[in-house]
């Protein structure tokens, strides 16, 4: 059986949980016989950038495909027509039987559909659903309402500098009106305090349309969390259309025993992007919260390459001076991989120094620093 797995950006990508999962799963269904090709998508480059032929990574196809932003059009480069069609050739090219999306879910849900294929979409976070990118509201609890101009703009531009005033002045004009501003500013220049805020409105009418493509009777979507698949079933999927799939972790309902208490560090371990969307002030706050919060070490290893991201970093690094949890007390930076230059770790001062004398584990040894 031949397997199309369509990936966002480089496949050979250190950076990010998504390129990783994709490149262990295409590693293993290669390994149990299956013919895995690999169609990565990228932003950059030219529109006629492609392969003649894929590359080969022990066994697995990868094929690469570049796409110009600047040439597309104003909406959202997933629904674009000229990325449906060259998505649509490739798929052809590479004549797979089955094709599972892990990037430009909707542009594949598109292009699957006039070849009469069935599309099969893993939504790996609440980004799949929410024009913020994840499963919380402004007020940091999980959301429970369907993706709209009424419920997301409000909560999106609380996430932009003078949100409460951007919220008021977009509130008082029709949805047709901030549409057409939010055309206006797309490709435009970016405008400090201002262009951020005249997005939004353009940003949730693309997450809705986005969303209409996945919810086709050919599409199925994969949900790795309880809270994706609500968040899929209250904005328009069928029943029959979702699955709940953890990724490689175990309900606390299968788990044969669980101990009473803690004994010794729990010590927890995070890789990734430093963004809001990921959820670690709610995991800071939760841990604080627990029994014995003096036994619990967090390790945060990752990078924040935007703006905003920067501007969370520094409101966790806060966190973390405030935080009275003797897991959290101290702020270190230590070199992680070279790929990515910088990580940044939570630890208590004894387990640091401890860490870092036994140069274990590997990936955070000093030696490494790029």
């Amino acid at each position: 059986m031949r397997v199309a797995l369509v990936t966002a950006g480089d496949y050979f990508s250190e950076y990010g949980g998504g390129q990783i999962y994709v490149r262990q799963l295409a590693r293993a269904l290669n390994g149990r016989g299956f013919d895995v090709h690999i169609l990565g998508v990228a932003a950059g480059g030219r529109d006629e950038d492609r392969q003649s032929s894929p590359i080969d990574d022990a066994g697995v196809k990868v094929w690469n495909v570049s796409v110009n932003p600047i040439a597309g059009p104003s909406r959202s480069l997933a629904l674009s027509r000229a990325l449906q069609a060259r998505l649509r050739d490739m798929i052809s090219l590479i004549g797979p039987d089955v094709v599972h999306a892990h990037g430009w879910k909707a542009a594949i849900a598109f292009a699957t559909r006039s070849l009469g294929m069935a599309c099969f979409i893993t939504a790996h976070h609440g980004g799949i659903v929410c024009p913020n990118g994840m499963l919380m509201n402004r007020d940091d609890r999980l959301c429970e309402v369907p993706t709209s101009p009424s419920a997301c703009i409000s909560c999106a531009t609380h996430f932009v500098p003078g949100g409460p005033i951007w919220n008021r002045l977009l509130s008082a004009v029709a949805d047709s009106g901030r549409i057409a501003l939010a055309e206006c500013f797309r490709n435009m220049r970016s405008v400090p305090y201002i262009t951020p805020a005249l997005k939004i409105p353009l940003t949730v009418a693309d997450k809705i349309e986005e969303i209409a493509a996945i919810s086709l009777p050919h599409c199925h979507v994969i949900a790795p969390s309880h809270a994706v698949e609500r968040a899929l079933l209250r904005n328009g999927l069928s029943r029959n259309q979702v699955v709940f799939l953890p990724h490689g972790s175990v309900e606390f309902g299968q788990l044969q025993s669980r101990p009473a208490r803690l004994e010794g560090t729990l010590r927890l371990g995070y890789i990734g992007r430093i963004d809001r969307a990921k959820g670690l002030h709610v995991l800071m706050d939760a841990l604080r919260l627990m029994p014995d919060p003096n036994a619990i070490v967090l390790h945060v290893f990752g990078t924040a390459a935007t703006r905003r991201e920067w501007r969370y970093l520094r409101d966790l690094e806060q966190r973390a001076r405030d935080c009275q949890c003797a897991g959290m007390a101290r702020w270190r930076t230590i070199g992680l991989q070279r790929r990515t230059s910088w990580s940044t770790c939570w630890c208590s001062p004894r387990f640091a120094r401890r860490r870092l004398a036994c140069r274990c584990p590997k990936p955070c040894s000093p030696e490494r620093r790029s």
